[in-house]
């Protein structure tokens, strides 16, 4: 597994995607602090690798020690490649996440255009790993992810101070499959109950013009 290169300045989501897969390549491997600092410098090119030089410089003319750990190097980056307003935005986001955000016409058009719960959790997940105030507390993002789901589901679900979020979106699809199955069998139901239109009887001339009634055979 290689440490992915990185070059981007205003993309604040291609910075903390770069920073999360170098540290899935530095949990595979035994390496001292000094030398993951510059296992990712090597890895900077373009924009990237002109900043850090110059960084380098000017805190070696400055008197100052030299970045000697991931943690020291993440932090100087986030700070450079993340705006200060990108955590409050999507702290508002996660915030207003709801699993369904859109309006609906109809019974069908609305399981067909809402959020399923697999597409919401994706999407909270996307959220909370960068809205990093709420990482702190995992029932915080519990509480936050059952607020977000749909009301139908959100009251079949209780949940626990000891349970974990993997656990909890797995009980949130297993309610959505089962108010699924129950949409299903009550449409089903509307269909085959619902009683025809007058102009779906068929008239009584339409009746003859179908020919005689015949009248049931006695058996012999």
């Amino acid at each position: 597994m290689a440490i992915p290169d990185f070059q981007r300045r205003s993309d604040p989501e291609a910075y903390l995607e770069w920073e999360k897969k170098v540290e899935l390549v530095f949990k595979c491997h035994n390496y001292s602090e000094s030398k993951k600092v510059k296992l990712a410098a090597i890895e900077f090119f373009d924009y990237a690798i002109i900043w850090w030089d110059q960084l380098t410089l000017s805190r070696r003319r400055n008197g100052e020690r030299p970045v000697s750990t991931w943690a020291e190097m993440k932090a100087i980056m986030r700070k450079r490649f993340i705006p200060a307003y990108y955590h409050r935005e999507l702290y508002q986001k996660l915030q207003s996440l709801t699993q369904c955000q859109r309006s609906v016409e109809d019974y069908y058009k609305e399981m067909e255009d809402e959020r399923s719960v697999v597409e919401y959790e994706a999407e909270f997940l996307r959220l909370s790993r960068y809205a990093l105030a709420l990482e702190a507390s995992d029932y915080d993002k519990c509480v936050r992810f059952v607020e977000g789901l749909h009301y139908d589901l959100r009251v079949l679900i209780t949940l626990q101070r000891e349970e974990g979020f993997v656990a909890l979106v797995d009980k949130a699809k297993i309610a959505e499959e089962v108010k699924h199955i129950e949409r299903e069998r009550s449409m089903e139901h509307r269909i085959r109950d619902y009683p025809r239109r007058p102009d779906q009887v068929p008239t009584a001339a339409q009746t003859l013009a179908s020919g005689p009634v015949q009248p049931p055979r006695v058996a012999q």
